[in-house]
């Protein structure tokens, strides 16, 4: 494993080992760069669209989607949002 890419953030508590987090995107390109944890991670979509790189595969989520990460995958999360001319 790749135990540099690992993240050491604590994720709740030994009683209750559940975080949640938000991300408001505000229209601004944005990254969680590649990383792995011992917890399961389950990504939501509630708006918008949003690229996921799980174990080396892309996947691009829409509004309502989800993905789940298994504990110890490699991942990554991005929007990069373009506006042609």
């Amino acid at each position: 494993m790749y135990l540099d890419l690992k993240e050491n953030k604590p994720h709740g508590t030994k009683d209750d080992p559940f975080s949640m987090y938000h991300i408001w995107n505000n229209g601004r390109p944005f990254q969680i760069p590649v990383h792995w944890h011992d917890e399961l991670e389950i990504i939501y979509v509630k708006s918008g669209l949003l690229t996921v790189s799980i174990s080396g595969e892309s996947y691009t989520g829409k509004s309502g989607e989800a993905f789940v990460v298994s504990p110890g995958s490699l991942h990554s999360v991005s929007y990069t949002h373009l506006t042609l001319p």
